[in-house]
């Protein structure tokens, strides 16, 4: 049995102050045509799809 992680991308991925100490890499999100600035630290997005593609954790995107 997978754990199901509901993650706050608006806070938890998108940090306002990252706490990491790399570099975070910038972006845009759209959603209904509003495109919406994003940073992320890329070792946080690989180290989740790790965890999902190992079946370790279920994580979901909604539209």
């Amino acid at each position: 049995m997978a754990y199901v992680w509901l993650l706050d991308v608006d806070g938890v991925v998108n940090a306002r102050k990252p706490p990491w100490h790399a570099a975070p890499h910038h972006g845009r999100a759209y959603a209904d045509g509003v495109g919406w600035p994003m940073r992320w630290a890329p070792a946080l997005t690989t180290r989740i799809r790790r965890l999902h593609t190992s079946g370790a954790v279920e994580a979901f995107a909604t539209p």
